[in-house]
């Protein structure tokens, strides 16, 4: 039965992403695995900038491109618990685990080939979201303005 099964693949779990990297955003480690050539360059372009700062586990990062499909509308965001998932379309999502310190997204060639949506809306948050949750402070702070003085809320 095992034999016969041998190439089965639904998930496209074993698709080759045999282009690696390792970049530094805010200068924690970052290991990029990709199948796309205009991924590595929208890496490059975000994070080619950052030198290496924290030793820390690197960030896990695969992003897998496959052929076919439109170019999606922006993406939405939702997450429960520690899992985060970023959906356009069918063929352009990811998923982010940040207790895994590791992330995953498929993207169509449309997609992938548009460095500043796939970089903006896939890589940075994919990234961001991550590294927040696992290295960073959120501060929130506001100001507002009564009777034409700013008072802090």
């Amino acid at each position: 039965m095992a034999e016969e099964l041998s190439g089965f693949d639904p998930f496209r779990r074993e698709v080759k992403l045999e282009l690696e990297s390792v970049y530094y955003p805010l200068g924690f480690p970052l290991r990029l695995a990709t199948n796309c050539t205009e991924i590595n360059k929208a890496a490059e372009e975000i994070w080619g900038r950052y030198p290496h700062a924290f030793e820390t586990p690197p960030l896990r990062l695969r992003v897998a491109m496959e052929t076919g499909g439109e170019h999606p509308p922006a993406p939405a965001y939702r997450g429960q618990e520690h899992l985060m998932i970023i959906t356009a379309d069918a063929r352009n999502f990811a998923v982010c685990d940040h207790t895994r310190n590791a992330a995953f997204c498929w993207l169509n060639d449309e997609t992938a080939r548009d460095r500043s949506f796939s970089g903006y809306y896939f890589l940075e948050a994919m990234a961001n979201y991550c590294l927040t949750h696992l290295y960073f402070t959120t501060v929130y702070g506001a100001y507002l303005a009564l009777f034409g003085r700013f008072a802090r809320i």
